[in-house]
């Protein structure tokens, strides 16, 4: 039924569709603010995230704005993933550039890749803003809370280290004219 209810050709198709869910208690940014969570809730946090990260990539599909408050929670622990607004199917058949944009994700959670102007990303991406909330549950704040794009750079870089020279080749900018150097830390000053 929910196949042919969304088929453009279905007799059932109206023009509003409504998504009924569950009401979910709070979101993992709120529960974080209010309390510091044990090793065995980070663990089930986890692995309910990757599961459901599993099935929505197994549709082909990038979700580009996991953070803790898209992260609902229940009473019961139950986790869901909500807000799909910058979802994105990601087919490897089809060209994407136009959707696949490069403001995706709230900073803190956005893949470096996206940020040194890579428009073909991955399921990585999602995969990076997985691993910054996992750090964020453990430490109680978040991993890279960088004010803007270049302190955001230069606080990952700082703890995953700087690329060597032979590896920036890949690193693209459309918009400058002479391509940056990422190569130590001096180079975001100049």
């Amino acid at each position: 039924m929910c196949k042919s209810l969304f088929n453009p050709s279905s007799p059932y198709l109206h023009p509003c569709s409504y998504i009924v869910q569950t009401l979910m208690d709070t979101d993992l940014y709120k529960l974080l603010k209010s309390q510091r969570i044990s090793k065995e809730h980070i663990c089930y946090f986890l692995y309910q995230v990757l599961r459901g990260l599993k099935y929505i990539h197994s549709a082909n599909v990038l979700h580009r704005d996991l953070k803790p408050s898209n992260l609902l929670i229940n009473a019961s622990c139950d986790l869901k993933i909500c807000d799909f607004g910058l979802a994105r199917v990601n087919d490897p058949e089809h060209d994407h550039k136009g959707l696949l944009t490069e403001y995706v994700a709230t900073r803190w959670y956005r893949a470096p890749e996206i940020m040194l102007n890579s428009k073909g990303y991955t399921k990585s991406i999602d995969i990076w803003s997985v691993g910054c909330i996992f750090g964020e549950m453990f430490s109680c704040r978040p991993l890279f809370p960088g004010k803007h794009y270049v302190d955001q750079l230069t606080l990952i870089l700082g703890v995953l280290g700087y690329p060597k020279r032979e590896d920036q080749a890949w690193i693209v900018n459309s918009n400058e004219p002479i391509p940056r150097s990422y190569y130590g830390p001096t180079s975001f000053s100049s």
